[in-house]
């Protein structure tokens, strides 16, 4: 059988096309995955603090320590999540640093209350808001760039 260069070129350029648009495809695959898996963590995050801190007194330490060591998991959860796109290591580092600090601030918050150093309490809390602010900026970041094709 005769195939022209004609004909070998546009078969050539199918083959091609179709190879790019498997790998675009592939990675906004990938990407949404990607997104799902820490847009998930963030969300049982959330949920799991929410459910140890109802009617939570700050006087209960020991509620106030299971939040700590909440976000703490949370940090190692996002970080063993495999991702390969830039941008989203970017936000996945972010992630666990911010549970990092959110789980050591409110340990420090304990440890201050305990030895009755106001000025160190006062400034834990003044570090969770600001925390507070830190969330809701990375969770709008990420909501952004995961919605992008």
């Amino acid at each position: 059988m005769f195939i022209s260069d004609r004909h070998k070129a546009s078969i050539l350029f199918s083959i091609s096309f179709s190879i790019g648009f498997l790998t675009i495809s592939c990675s906004a695959d990938t990407k949404f995955y990607e997104c799902k898996q820490i847009v998930d963590i963030t969300i049982d995050t959330s949920n799991q603090i929410t459910d140890l801190s109802d009617n939570l007194k700050t006087k209960d330490t020991e509620k106030v320590l299971q939040v700590a060591d909440a976000f703490e998991a949370a940090a190692k959860k996002m970080e063993a999540v495999p991702i390969n796109d830039e941008k989203l290591l970017e936000y996945q580092a972010d992630f666990a640093k911010f549970y990092r600090n959110h789980a050591q601030v409110t340990r420090n918050f304990i440890e201050a209350r305990e030895d009755k150093n106001l000025s160190a309490a006062k400034l834990a809390r003044q570090k969770l808001q600001k925390l507070g602010d830190t969330e809701k900026e990375l969770v709008t970041a990420i909501n952004n760039y995961c919605q992008e094709n």
